[in-house]
């Protein structure tokens, strides 16, 4: 079963990272909730802590900074446990996100780990803090990072990738 488990949680995923980047985060939400709950339940503690990172992350969007604290400090705690430094890193960055976040913290664990993390979820954790802190300089470097992503897509995708409301949040800052 623990392979059944696992292979759900991979579908639920598809579909929320689909709902996240078509912009439909209240759809996104339960399915990171319950792939979270599942692999937490088999034992599966690296899965089940990036999802609730995940989780972390859609509930920041949705304006729910107390849920979204919660879950992005057990995300991080574990990830840490797990040494996976580049997802703390992005936790830390969404808890740098929230009302009264350690923005600097935040900041500097962004920058440390900016070649781990995906040059998407860098400019989605980037342009969250850039907008809590009406920073316009990390919300242009979190754009250049988006852009060149798309730049270095084939052509016949390109605009699709700027049209998805996921990057469309990015790009226009």
């Amino acid at each position: 079963p623990m392979g059944a488990v696992r292979e759900l949680a991979h579908v639920r995923n598809v579909e929320a990272d689909l709902d996240e980047c078509l912009g439909d985060d209240a759809a996104a939400l339960p399915r990171w909730q319950k792939s979270a709950e599942a692999l937490e339940a088999a034992s599966i503690a690296h899965e089940a802590a990036w999802c609730r990172l995940r989780e972390g992350r859609v509930l920041a969007r949705l304006g729910r900074p107390d849920d979204a604290r919660e879950r992005l400090e057990a995300a991080r705690e574990a990830l840490a446990r797990l040494a996976l430094p580049a997802f703390c890193a992005e936790a830390e960055a969404w808890l740098g996100s929230l009302p009264g976040g350690d923005v600097l913290r935040a900041r500097q664990a962004l920058e440390k780990h900016q070649g781990a993390i995906t040059p998407q979820a860098w400019a989605a954790a980037a342009q969250a803090i850039g907008v809590a802190t009406a920073d316009a300089a990390l919300l242009g470097q979190a754009r250049q990072r988006l852009e060149a992503l798309i730049e270095a897509a084939p052509e016949a995708c390109r605009a699709s990738m700027r049209d998805l409301p996921v990057h469309a949040r990015i790009l226009e800052g």
